[in-house]
């Protein structure tokens, strides 16, 4: 019992002692949200293939005795997000964000949204495991599509165009896990802001709405260069 016990101390000693100096190092990271709904914006810096069924509820408070009415509709969701950064120092690392998100509902709703930004990360120590924060902003477009009827039974398209920003902020840990690959476990807080253009093909009173999105963040990083010390 007493020889495991000094192994595991020893890991974790040699854990803290061994650290990376990635000054001069450039990476490039993308994620995953873990678990959790919303995503109508979809989150900064989140990469994947999503399916999802969902049925929606409502009632005509109109109708003398409301009934209550559902849809159902299937949804596909492809997102990729490539991160580009550069350590400025052992602590301090900036860079780029880039995302192209697509969403469509099967015969109801498409729509895509194309953003880019920056992002700034401070990490607490030079140690293999580490706490850090993160700030980042963007700005984007975002054009939607939804097959709509008029009142005397015609087909149209309404066409729908926003220009987006963003700000987040993040919390979490990174583990280096060798030379090159490191993982991040983060909570994530994002609000989307969309504003309405005049180039949409139908009109509104809406001009501008605030959409608030927390969840926990997984992301990769992969370091191109970097040199290994031995901390005194």
């Amino acid at each position: 019992m007493k020889g495991k016990l000094i192994i595991i101390l020893l890991l974790l000693f040699s854990t803290t002692l061994f650290a990376r100096e990635n000054k001069g190092s450039f990476f490039i990271e993308t994620g995953v949200k873990m678990f959790g709904g919303g995503d109508y914006l979809n989150f900064a810096g989140k990469t994947g293939i999503s399916f999802n069924s969902t049925t929606r509820f409502w009632k005509n408070e109109y109708e003398v005795d409301p009934e209550i009415h559902s849809e159902s509709y299937n949804r596909t969701s492809f997102s990729v997000a490539p991160r580009i950064g550069y350590y400025l120092n052992k602590k301090f690392s900036g860079g780029i964000d880039l995302q192209y998100f697509k969403s469509g509902e099967w015969e109801y709703e498409k729509y895509w949204i194309a953003t880019g930004g920056i992002f700034f990360r401070y990490k607490f120590s030079t140690k293999r495991i580490v706490p850090f924060i993160e700030t980042k902003t963007a700005l984007g477009t975002f054009k939607g599509e939804s097959p709509e009827q008029t009142s005397g039974g015609g087909q149209w398209t309404q066409i729908k165009y926003e220009n987006l920003f963003y700000y987040a902020f993040s919390g979490g840990i990174s583990f280096e896990l060798n030379e090159h690959f490191a993982l991040n476990l983060s909570c994530l807080a994002q609000n989307t802001i969309e504003k309405f253009s005049d180039r949409s093909n139908f009109g509104t009173d809406v001009f501008k709405i605030s959409n608030w999105e927390v969840g926990p963040m997984l992301s990769v990083s992969y370091i191109f260069k970097g040199k290994t010390k031995t901390q005194q």
